[in-house]
């Protein structure tokens, strides 16, 4: 993970929240998700160079399990998240700051796969 402030992640194909989005969406009764913590990550090397001393979020499995326009969360044709605007209020209200947003899609900040470190020259 790059982004440490941002409560919500996209690891194509899933989306990550944190426990706070998750509690927020429970609270307002959103539909169209779903929720697992059966997941387990690794912060990338870019984070840990810049990050050394900040764990990463406590992130869960938000599982979209709806299409656009038909609940609070869905996914489009192209499997972009759609959102209402109730939730879109509430993400940006905890922080979402580098996700891209046109109109209620929005494209959350990807996680960078590690790269292998490259070899010393000789």
């Amino acid at each position: 993970m790059d982004y440490p402030d941002d409560p919500i992640a996209k690891i194509y194909p899933v989306y990550l929240a944190t426990a706070d989005v998750i509690g927020e969406l429970r609270a307002m009764g959103a539909s169209g998700w779903e929720v697992s913590d059966d997941i387990r990550l690794d912060p990338s090397i870019d984070y840990t160079t810049f990050h050394p001393d900040r764990p990463l979020p406590n992130f869960l499995w938000l599982k979209v399990v709806d299409h656009a326009h038909a609940d609070d969360l869905g996914l489009d044709e192209i499997r972009k998240l759609w959102v209402s605007q109730r939730v879109l209020d509430t993400l940006l209200r905890l922080g979402m700051k580098h996700a891209e947003l046109d109109g209620e899609r929005i494209t959350p900040p990807p996680h960078r796969r590690q790269r292998a470190p490259a070899p010393s020259p000789q």
